[in-house]
């Protein structure tokens, strides 16, 4: 079974590059090598972190990077608030770039940090 998650995580992973690699951008896609859902933690029945890795060697070998194309692997859980730090940072590069709203903007924060806050809340 082990060897069919991780033969499942390549075609994902190819699959999700193929995708990211048409977009013209600003793109920035962030993996959260820590877990990407709260049943794919330490201890959770989703845990599996070598079907993983291979997911996420397959995006980070496929993918290819331009100026308005990145990829960001950060060690932390899809959850984990450096995650959601890290996500509304690379929302608001994006934005300033494009000459959109930042996050906090958009709905009506005082700071990238209560953003993030306010997402932790909701959950």
């Amino acid at each position: 079974q082990q060897l069919a998650e991780q033969h499942r995580g390549l075609q994902v992973g190819r699959f999700i590059a193929e995708k990211l690699n048409r977009m013209q951008g600003p793109v920035r896609f962030l993996i959260p090598e820590g877990g990407v859902s709260g049943l794919a933690a330490p201890g959770q029945p989703f845990w599996d972190p070598a079907a993983d890795k291979v997911l996420f060697e397959t995006i980070s070998s496929d993918f290819r990077s331009t100026g308005n194309r990145k990829l960001v692997r950060l060690p932390h859980h899809i959850n984990a608030p450096a995650f959601a730090d890290a996500l509304v940072a690379n929302y608001n590069e994006n934005a300033r770039s494009m000459g959109w709203p930042l996050a906090q903007e958009m709905i009506g924060a005082k700071s990238a940090g209560e953003v993030v806050a306010r997402c932790r809340a909701q959950n």
